[in-house]
């Protein structure tokens, strides 16, 4: 009875030494903060976002948050309303006894225009493309108060300016594959309804041509754009790369190149700033190195300033190279 006594009490007294030294091995340390985005977040003037950090070794915190080096919360969560179209930095710092993290949140506000809601038109799959915009706006298409130069014609392959498509990418080489992006699935977003599209956003993106207006793209104020997301159309992808010998396209060669020039304007197009990239890059000795643009790509319009309008062209090496250009979520700040 009495060894039995002993080692009940012995296993009793190694099973409260070892929960002691458990508790004891527990680490604290100085608070650290996560958010669930790192990349920033994008919203529209009328949006609003619940930042929610969550913080490791929480313990007996205070929290402060600035907007643009403004205090403006001591809540753990913040919920962010925006004053403008404009860039903001968020900075949440948390402190306690051990410590003290601090982290920056970017938000970017912004006026998007991305082609799904173009006055008086909708495109449909058995009309999945419009080159003649409607008289009723007065020639040109109207997205957001954003006014978009078409010059129709009676021959619908002869428009100028700006078409609409919700066309997605084709190996077909005809007329029509001047409307289909060139956009690889693999890059292609997600539509509202979760099916999987070629426009950078939704099922509506633009094809441009260059045209006589002087001023492409018309705000209806002064903006300083942010942002646009661009890409070849098929044809343009297909025979620079093949040639078109039923139009006399040659594909393109060593030196060969395709550029977007996007210049800010005034509202009477007087060129103020400019940004150029490149669609079809062949200045390479090695053809291994050639780029076709073949996914959206985003590309930053900030150092264009502030402008009334946007004008757009198309640079190439190659005489007889057809000149279209997919645009979609044209992005503008104050």
């Amino acid at each position: 009875m009495n060894r039995t006594r002993i080692s009940a009490w012995c296993a009793l007294l190694l099973t409260v030494m070892s929960v002691a030294c458990e508790k004891s091995e527990y680490v604290y340390d100085a608070p650290k903060i996560y958010f669930s985005s790192s990349a920033g977040y994008e919203l529209g003037l009328t949006d609003s976002i619940v930042l929610q950090p969550k913080i490791l070794y929480d313990y007996n915190s205070t929290y402060t948050w600035t907007q643009n080096d403004l205090w403006v919360s001591d809540k753990l969560n913040y919920t962010f309303r925006p004053s403008g179209l404009a860039d903001y930095e968020l900075v949440f710092t948390v402190v306690n006894s051990l410590g003290a993290d601090t982290s920056t949140v970017g938000v970017s506000v912004v006026k998007n225009i991305d082609f799904e809601s173009v006055d008086s038109v909708r495109l449909t799959s058995s009309a999945p493309y419009r080159t003649e915009a409607p008289a009723v706006t007065g020639g040109v298409f109207v997205a957001d108060s954003v006014r978009f130069a078409n010059s129709s014609s009676d021959d619908p392959k002869l428009w100028k300016g700006f078409a609409l498509t919700r066309q997605s990418m084709t190996s077909l080489l005809d007329s029509t594959a001047i409307y289909h992006v060139h956009c690889s699935a693999a890059s292609a977003a997600s539509s509202a309804s979760g099916s999987t599209t070629t426009t950078a956003s939704g099922t509506a993106s633009a094809v441009f041509a260059p045209g006589p207006a002087p001023v492409d793209v018309l705000f209806e104020r002064a903006y300083t754009p942010k942002s646009i997301a661009i890409c070849n159309t098929s044809f343009v992808f297909l025979t620079s790369k093949n040639g078109y010998e039923a139009a006399s396209i040659e594909p393109y060669k060593q030196d060969d190149y395709l550029k977007l020039i996007i210049k800010g304007v005034d509202s009477n197009g007087a060129e103020l700033s400019r940004v150029e990239t490149f669609l079809i890059d062949c200045r390479y000795n090695n053809p291994a190195k050639y780029m076709r643009l073949s996914a959206w790509e985003t590309v930053a319009l900030s150092d264009l300033g502030l402008v009334e309008g946007l004008k757009f062209e198309l640079e190439s090496t190659r005489t007889n190279a057809p000149l279209y250009v997919c645009l979609d979520n044209l992005k503008l700040q104050d």
